[in-house]
């Protein structure tokens, strides 16, 4: 094997670094180094061979290995390029209610210093970007992506213009991966789902992706979880400080886990004030009613936030 054989797609906040931790547990599966590598959307040009190369170096004879990239969901022109280069891939779509999806992903660049605009302030400017032709799904093509979202320089201009409302788009984005790929290659998981019943929807996908299905990760403790101001600076200090590396390895993870329950301890994001959770309702119901005329699923509970 010197190719990925399935991809986790997004969007952000929707579970994929848990999914794919768990995921990489099983001993016939491998995920990339990093779980995000911006292939396909941002570092194309580099090829296939250097791909695997860069990314899949963990691999030693597994039955399946895997990309978790969420921007592959949001590039419209990604699809065509993994049908091009992948064409027998399987891929799996993580849903989760995009009013929720939308405040955890705005609260986790706020409380990192990469948003400095409070919630109603953030969703206020993406409306007016979509409305004024300056959302990232504005244009179609790479180099439009390349300028807005994935090129250099660009994280100052993300500060305003992240793409926050338009992840929520789920039935367009499946629709672009239905038009390159049949219903057989593409797996569904919904987020309500993962939350409640972790070992079914492990269980499937392992049998999606061709591996044995009783397999029960050791570690199912989520990732990527909300965080407050004070665990994120506590990180950064830490790093800066060179802490890591006078804790050993084997008591690093429980030792981060413990100072995080203490920091995080009683951490609530903001309320989202009522005004601005119906207009996020209101927003997002032609996309949710959308989304389940296209794969069956009753998804009125949505309406209500």
């Amino acid at each position: 094997m010197n190719r990925p054989t399935f991809l986790v797609l997004g969007p952000p906040r929707s579970g994929s670094t848990s999914l794919c931790h768990y995921l990489n547990q099983h001993p016939d599966l491998l995920v990339s180094d990093p779980k995000e590598t911006r292939f396909f959307d941002a570092r194309f040009e580099k090829g296939m061979d250097a791909y695997w190369a860069d990314h899949f170096g963990g691999w030693s004879g597994q039955t399946a290995a895997g990309d978790g990239s969420p921007q592959n969901l949001l590039a419209p022109f990604v699809p065509r390029r993994i049908r091009d280069e992948l064409p027998d891939a399987r891929l799996i779509v993580l849903l989760r209610n995009p009013v929720h999806r939308i405040r955890s992903g705005w609260w986790q660049h706020h409380v990192r210093g990469f948003q400095p605009r409070g919630f109603l302030e953030t969703v206020n400017r993406n409306l007016e970007n979509i409305r004024s032709g300056q959302s990232p799904l504005a244009d179609p093509s790479p180099e439009y992506w390349w300028e807005h979202v994935a090129g250099p320089g660009i994280e100052r201009r993300r500060r305003h213009d992240y793409p926050y409302l338009e992840y929520g788009h789920l039935a367009q984005h499946l629709t672009r991966y239905r038009e390159f790929f049949p219903p057989d290659q593409i797996h569904l998981v919904w987020f309500d789902d993962f939350v409640i019943d972790l070992p079914g929807v492990l269980g499937e996908l392992f049998t999606f992706l061709g591996v044995d299905p009783g397999f029960v990760p050791e570690d199912v403790a989520p990732r990527n979880t909300s965080r407050s101001r004070w665990s994120v600076r506590l990180n950064r200090m830490a790093d800066a400080l060179g802490v890591r590396r006078l804790i050993p390895s084997a008591v690093e993870g429980t030792l981060s886990t413990l100072l995080r329950t203490v920091v995080d301890r009683g951490a609530r994001r903001p309320e989202v004030p009522g005004e601005l959770q119906s207009l996020l309702l209101d927003y997002y119901r032609p996309h949710n009613q959308a989304l389940a005329a296209l794969t069956g699923r009753d998804l009125s509970g949505w309406d209500g936030g």
